[in-house]
């Protein structure tokens, strides 16, 4: 009950903005004196009422996981050309420079995993790594005491240690200074912690 209390604050602490934003747009709009300024503001509020969609859809995306635990389908699969596949495409979209992938195990190494929940943690993994790094990410596998780690680092200013455990508060962004260009409502991180708790991590 706690944690849909905490969901529920968080979106409604989320959602006053862009709502503040479409209110002072439609007093503009009202006021506007030409067709170019009504074009304008129309496209602002355009723009506030996509950032809610976009809000609304990553909440119902983040809620589902609380049901799906049941379709979680574990089987063996090779885990270093998984991991390798997923960070080829994100190297596609990733502008700013390269991200390197090593793995510290065989290559024909089976782990027991669900590939299309693993894909969405180590794709979050990855792309938040990417929107705080400057130029590098490094991703690492390894297998220590028969436990697969992750490693995901990149150059970026890092996470306060005091901090640590709050990443993976759903819609905690450290930044305070999230715009639309960097995307995101701090929901990747609690997806990732959900699918590795689903896989005994």
């Amino acid at each position: 009950i706690n944690s849909h209390k905490d969901l529920t604050n968080a979106v409604s602490h989320e959602i006053r903005t862009p709502l503040a934003r479409l209110n002072f747009g439609l007093e503009l709009l009202k006021l506007a004196s030409t067709q170019e300024t009504s074009e304008q503001q129309i496209a602002k509020l355009e723009s506030d009422v996509n950032e809610i969609k976009e809000l609304v859809d990553e909440m119902l995306f983040y809620a589902k996981f609380d049901r799906e635990l049941e379709l979680v389908n574990p089987d063996k699969h090779k885990i270093a050309p998984f991991i390798s596949a997923i960070i080829s495409t994100e190297n596609d979209c990733y502008t700013k420079g390269v991200i390197s992938f090593l793995s510290r195990e065989r290559n024909g190494l089976e782990v027991r995993f669900d590939k299309k929940y693993m894909k969405w943690a180590v794709r979050n993994l990855v792309k938040n790594a990417m929107v705080y790094s400057e130029q590098k990410v490094h991703v690492t596998f390894e297998l220590k005491q028969n436990t697969c780690i992750l490693h995901v680092d990149d150059d970026g200013h890092g996470i306060p240690k005091s901090e640590q455990e709050n990443i993976f508060k759903p819609f905690t962004r450290l930044d305070s200074s999230r715009t639309r260009d960097t995307g995101g409502y701090g929901l990747g991180l609690s997806i990732v912690q959900k699918i590795a708790k689903w896989h005994g991590g």
